[in-house]
């Protein structure tokens, strides 16, 4: 059974029961107030969660293809995973679950989608800075760190200035 229904093009607040549960696990696990993801709404498309600034409007959703950008998905367990695309837009309030790439090799294999072959502390999903900024999501598990930096901006010539 999917946790969350589609709504539709009908946007809904972060305080609608369906999806708030998700945003004060997010707001928990990451280390910042829940208020910050009561800036947006939310638009809820089969097991798939966009976000858009709560200040966006439109009369005729219609007319996109797309509306907001993928905030997170919820899968057949009703466990929400944050989307590496949504991570830069409230990059400035993770405090907690972070792990920071410095070294080269690290960073080429975030960015092709590898497995980074080290041990971390703790389990599960981590957001990732690189030189200072939050730029995506990996899953640290028993093997290492498994990016989860989006396919469609994966690339397999890394240049990182100096």
């Amino acid at each position: 059974m999917v946790p969350v229904t589609d709504k539709g093009n009908n946007f809904i607040s972060a305080k609608d029961k369906s999806i708030n549960k998700y945003l004060h696990q997010f707001a928990d696990y990451y280390g910042f107030p829940v208020e910050v993801l009561y800036e947006y709404k939310y638009l809820v498309k089969k097991t798939d969660i966009l976000f858009v600034h709560k200040n966006w409007e439109t009369n005729n959703p219609g007319l996109f293809m797309k509306i907001g950008r993928k905030f997170c998905i919820v899968d057949r367990n009703d466990r929400a995973q944050l989307q590496s695309f949504a991570v830069p837009i409230i990059q400035n309030h993770f405090t907690k679950n972070i792990i920071e790439l410095s070294e080269q090799d690290d960073i080429k294999k975030y960015f092709i989608g590898g497995t980074i072959k080290k041990k971390y502390d703790s389990f599960g999903q981590k957001v990732i800075r690189i030189n200072g900024k939050i730029i995506g999501t990996a899953v640290s598990h028993k093997d290492g760190l498994k990016s989860q930096y989006p396919k469609t901006l994966r690339s397999h010539e890394i240049i990182i200035p100096k």
